[in-house]
């Protein structure tokens, strides 16, 4: 065999080589592909996934888009009056997974009439032609709640549409295949309410070491949580545990419902009452604290440094044109300007009203405006509406319920404004006594444009239009005038002449708990008092000169008389002149739930003649005035009181200024102590003619024939405070005591109204032209009526807030923004869409440890409130406002329109005036709005086949959490802030 020639090698090699390259290339092309293919997946995977994020935060930004369209009001626009801005603005109230709206306008804006879901919807098909259809299940995984609920959503389809584009929407449950609109995914979502829930960095527990205020969010009660396995309460330690890591170390807030898991390493459970109870919790809530005819709540306080300021962009304070500072919230701005911090609302002359001695100073300069004024026209306009929006088609409003007959020109409603300011005065007030408001509206003699204006007054007032208000002094029940028959020798500045001898004897009361244990009515213990010393004074005001009885002397020692001053009827109070009762070394201290009778003895320089000739008292009455006041004596006439304000006064007043006592004919005889009487029974109603009533023996020293107290009572309407069992209760005489002392010192309220429940001991009887209903007060109960047209009182706790409390480290989250407050508990907890899931914890919190549960199981009363069950029996509730007709008849569960329609439940105050106390302790924690929204939804991105089936190629499920406020910075007015939204948190959920 012959070899191959050298050249043939060569060639072979080659082409192994070739070959070599060729496959390799080969390797490469194929590796390169298939890893262009995986990438070509990875991409569309990944395409898809964000795809399907996208398609999750629809339902985020369908919740914004539509709180921004229900709960937004545009701002007032150029030239619109105050009035149809303030019609337009609406009311609206929100729960788990709805708002409650009125109807589109022109309908009233204030009255609510339909639900808008707070999500995709509730499924209402029973089966599906494909399982790919069947609608997603929200709690997947426990993703919301640790309990077994399905949360079962209808899907929202997402279609690629040329005709409008570049999506369409599709709400049908089994969406029509089209090749021209493919379906390119879905999404659904629901939205929860966090102010139904329990806010767990605010929230603590009542009593023990807890001495905030009733008002303050700790309050709320952490051992209402329960675990799910056992029905065991979270215990009292762990409370303290969550409480002491937000205010004391490390002094720093929850960033998740479930962070305080963290502290399971020293207090063990609490990660498991966290997990059970997840659905209930949460760690950031507020609501805007609105009334519902969309302006901020009227702060009831007198203190403006509890009242938040209105900032400049550069976060400086804000002022008005006039210089004065802008206020975020409005409040009773009564006290005057000048020398602000030490002024007392206590001190009538601290108040800018108008008065003629402060209102100008030293060289002729008007001060301040009359800032009292401002505020009374404020309360009076809410007082006067008649579109409150929870009585249907009724025109009722408090002025026509309670000042029925009053003309327009004295419309008379300004008297219950003032017991309103008079109330708050007394909380605020660190003097003991404090003189009640006396005022009165455009007063001929007026001048300037207080002419117009309710104006303060320190004397007495007497004609029409004049009011005087509830103070915190002892109150005069009782008094009586006698007059000798026979004359007697007096010596009058050496002059000898007859005289008659008379008697004016009243009887001073100080109620059991009216804030003060005892006054001493003579506290100079001297013989004499010194001059200028600081005394109690007793005033009639016939014993002026001029007053057409003739002139009244006082006898100063033996016969020795001294005529009374011109234009004075003000005499102190000596220890002689007291006769009944009274303890201490001059037997004068009126002590609290007791009596005291003072006589004052002068003379009279007119005979008794029964002839209206000399005006003799006994033609047609004796017309009085009677009084007590506490001041300094005049230095110059120490017996009588000095000028300026008294640091205290009461006087009993009519509109036509005196008070007409029947006198008995003393015949021809010596001076004989009175028989008969003028009594009166509510000792607040003590100024109108006919609130004081002649009897025939009196009652001096003890309670008077006229109280009606655990009487039945009368047919009045309204109604009048009544107990447990129907019988006229006094329960309501109460006034706090001063700032400082007491309950209303630095371990308790310190001066402040902490509950706008303490709006229930505001006297509503007092009329002074039509005559005073006694005992009654803004009721905080089921109203007596047949049905619910007539405008029920409660409606008032609306209208108000109390003064923000400090939270410690957690201040932030308490008051979030200048005009929103968190912690509160919504009442509207009904979760909507799904109703089986029951949400009651915070409702439970509110009343878990109440002070005035009365013995009532509190998991009975939270159950009460969550179902709506109203109060039966005499004292049975209504359903008012939304949706206008009572359960089990309506369509849809019941809805609060406001937190105070919970005095109509089973429970709460349907056990009398004193069951009224529960209504202040919790009242003030509710709310019925919120405006922190957990959003929680779920995107797919889904492929159509061309035979019309749906593949799904990613899904994401989403959490957010999205707060609407009020932003103020830099606003106009007060009322145009700028609502504004913003996420606050926001994570992916993972539930596989």
């Amino acid at each position: 065999m012959n070899a191959l020639p050298p050249s043939a090698r060569p060639r072979g090699f080659a082409l192994i080589i070739t070959l070599f390259f060729i496959v390799l290339l080969c390797v490469i092309v194929v590796g390169f592909l298939n890893s262009s293919r995986v990438e070509r997946v990875a991409a569309a995977s990944h395409l898809d996934r964000e795809s399907a994020t996208h398609f999750a935060s629809e339902g985020i930004e369908r919740t914004v888009a539509t709180l921004q369209q229900q709960t937004v009001d545009p701002a007032q626009m150029a030239g619109e009056s105050d009035a149809d801005y303030l019609a337009r603005k609406r009311h609206w109230i929100s729960q788990p997974g709805a708002l409650i709206v009125p109807n589109d306008p022109p309908a009233d804006q204030k009255q609510l009439q339909k639900r808008i879901d707070l999500s995709s919807g509730i499924p209402a098909a029973a089966s599906y032609s494909d399982p790919v259809l069947q609608p997603p299940n929200l709690n997947l995984n426990h993703l919301i709640t640790e309990r077994t609920d399905e949360m079962k959503l209808k899907w929202v389809y997402v279609r690629k549409d040329a005709d409008f584009p570049p999506y369409s929407y599709d709400f049908d449950e089994e969406p029509k295949f089209d090749a021209k609109k493919p379906i390119i995914g879905r999404f659904a979502y629901w939205v929860d309410d966090e102010s139904s829930k329990i806010n767990y960095n605010l929230a603590w527990k009542r009593g023990g070491s807890n001495t905030n205020p009733v008002s303050h969010p700790s309050c709320i009660n952490l051992t209402a949580l329960k675990r799910a396995a056992d029905g065991s309460a979270l215990s009292e330690t762990m409370a303290d545990a969550m409480h002491n890591w937000t205010t004391g170390t490390p002094g720093r807030y929850f960033n998740t419902f479930a962070d305080a898991r963290q502290l399971d390493a020293t207090t063990s459970g609490i990660t498991r009452f966290l997990s059970d109870n997840k659905f209930e919790l949460t760690h950031f809530n507020h609501d805007p604290d609105t009334t519902f005819f969309g302006e901020d709540r009227i702060m009831l306080t007198t203190n403006r440094d509890l009242v938040p300021t209105v900032k400049n962009p550069d976060g400086t304070v804000a002022h008005n044109p006039d210089g004065s500072i802008k206020y975020a919230r409005r409040f009773l701005d009564i006290l005057r300007d000048d020398n602000y911090q030490t002024r007392d609302p206590g001190i009538v002359g601290d108040i800018a009203g108008g008065q003629e001695d402060w209102q100008k100073d030293l060289s002729g300069n008007t001060l301040l405006p009359n800032k009292f004024d401002a505020v009374m026209q404020m309360l009076i306009g809410y007082l006067s509406k008649t579109n409150w929006p929870l009585v249907s088609g009724s025109t009722t409003s408090f002025a026509s319920k309670y000042y029925s007959g009053a003309p327009a020109t004295d419309p008379q409603i300004g008297q219950f404004a003032a017991n309103i300011i008079d109330y708050v005065r007394a909380k605020e007030s660190a003097q003991p006594m404090i003189p009640p408001l006396r005022f009165a509206k455009g007063r001929p003699t007026e001048k300037g444009d207080n002419k117009n204006k309710y104006t303060l007054y320190s004397a007495p007032l007497t004609a029409a239009g004049s009011y005087q208000g509830v103070c915190r002094a002892p109150y005069i029940t009782e008094f009586a005038v006698s007059e000798s028959g026979t004359a007697s020798a007096i010596s009058v500045s050496g002059t000898n002449m007859q005289g008659w001898e008379m008697y004016f004897q009243a009887e001073l009361f100080l109620p059991q708990n009216y804030g003060l244990d005892s006054i001493d009515l003579v506290p100079d213990t001297g013989a004499n008092p010194a001059a200028s010393s600081t005394g109690w004074f007793i005033s009639f005001t016939t014993l002026s000169p001029g007053s057409g009885y003739g002139t009244f002397y006082f006898p100063t020692g033996g016969n020795s008389c001294i005529p009374f001053p011109a234009g004075v009827n003000t005499i102190r109070i000596f220890k002689d002149d007291i006769i009944a009762g009274g303890d201490g070394p001059n037997h004068s201290v009126l002590k609290a739930g007791s009596y005291v009778v003072v006589r004052k003895r002068v003379y009279r320089d007119r005979a008794f003649k029964a002839s209206a000739d000399q005006k003799n008292p006994w033609s047609g009455g004796f017309a009085t005035r009677v009084g007590i006041t506490l001041g300094q004596g005049d230095p110059a006439q120490p017996l009588f009181v000095g000028k300026g304000w008294p640091s205290a006064c009461l006087v009993q007043q009519t509109a036509s200024g005196v008070i007409h006592c029947e006198l008995e004919d003393p015949g021809t005889g010596p001076l004989k102590p009175p028989g008969a009487s003028m009594e009166i029974d509510d000792p607040r109603c003590g100024v109108a003619s006919s609130d004081w009533v002649k009897v025939a023996s009196n009652t001096f020293g003890s309670q008077n024939s006229r109280w009606t107290v655990g009487k039945s009572p009368g047919s009045f309407s309204p109604q009048q405070d009544t107990d447990e069992n129907g019988l006229v209760s006094d329960a309501s005489l109460y006034m706090p005591p001063p700032k400082g002392v007491g309950a209303n010192g630095p371990t308790g309220d310190n001066g402040r109204v902490t509950s706008i429940g303490e709006l229930g001991y505001v006297c509503t009887g007092v009329n002074a032209g039509a005559g005073s209903v006694p005992w009654r007060t803004i009721r905080l109960q089921p109203n007596k009526y047949p049905d619910a047209t007539t405008l029920p009182d409660w409606a008032l706790l609306e209208l108000f807030t109390v003064p923000n409390t400090d939270a410690g480290a957690s201040d932030a989250l308490y008051k979030p923004h200048d005009t929103s407050v968190g912690g509160r508990v919504n009442v509207n907890s009904h979760v909507a869409g799904f109703e089986n899931m029951t949400r009651d914890r915070g409702l439970a919190a509110l009343l878990t440890g109440a002070p005035h549960l009365n013995g009532a199981d509190p998991e009975t009363v939270a159950t009460n409130i969550y179902q709506h069950l109203l109060a039966t029996g005499a004292n049975a509730g209504k359903v008012y406002g939304y949706p206008w007709k009572p359960a089990p008849a309506s369509t849809e569960p019941n809805i609060y329109d406001t937190p105070g329609e919970i005095c109509e439940i089973n429970g709460v105050a349907d056990g009398g005036e004193k069951s009224e106390a529960l209504v202040r302790d919790i009242v003030s924690l509710t709310t019925a709005r919120g405006e922190v929204f957990s959003i929680y939804t779920v995107g797919q991105t889904l492929k159509q086949t061309p035979t019309g089936k749906l593949v799904v190629t990613a899904e994401q499920r989403q959490q957010a959490m999205v707060e609407r406020y009020v932003d103020k910075t830099g606003t106009a007015t007060d009322d145009n802030g700028l609502v504004r939204f913003r996420t606050i948190y926001f994570q992916n959920l993972a539930p596989y």
